[in-house]
Order: structure tokens, then C-alpha cells, then sequence
């Protein structure tokens, strides 16, 4: 397996390119992690956490609740 100076260049930019864009990313992160929300069942939570969020038994047993309340609203 030779390669070619050209080649080994290539890969070199490359990783130079993800390296760089690292720290990048991790403040992008840190900068998330701070911001807080609130969530349309009431929690509070970091923005960055939203989607895990979504998916925990305590968002989806209070969205149901609230479901039922809408539901149980209209009917009268």
C-alpha cells in the first residue's frame, strides 16, 4: 500500500480540517448545555437535551394527561 506524496497530503488537510472544527463544536455544545426551555409538559430542560427529552416517560405520561384534559374540555 504506497502512497502517493499527494494522497498523504490529502489525508493530512483533512485531518487538520476535523481537528480545527473540534473545539468548534465543543463550544457550540457548552453554549447549548446553558440555554434552558421549557417544555410543552411543563419541564424544564437544557436545549441541547430536548430530543432525549421527547423520548422519557415523564414527558409522554404528561402529554397524555394533558391530552386527556383537552379532550375531557371540549366534550362539555
Amino acid at each position: 500500500m504506497v502512497q502517493t506524496e499527494e494522497e498523504r497530503k490529502d489525508k493530512r488537510v483533512e485531518y487538520r480540517r476535523t481537528y480545527i472544527n473540534k473545539p468548534k463544536s465543543k463550544e457550540l455544545r457548552r453554549k447549548l448545555e446553558v440555554i434552558k426551555i421549557t417544555c410543552e409538559c411543563g419541564a424544564v430542560i437544557r436545549k441541547y437535551g430536548l430530543s432525549q427529552h421527547l423520548l422519557t416517560k415523564k414527558h409522554i405520561n404528561k402529554m397524555n394527561i394533558l391530552i386527556e384534559c383537552v379532550v375531557c374540555d371540549n366534550t362539555n
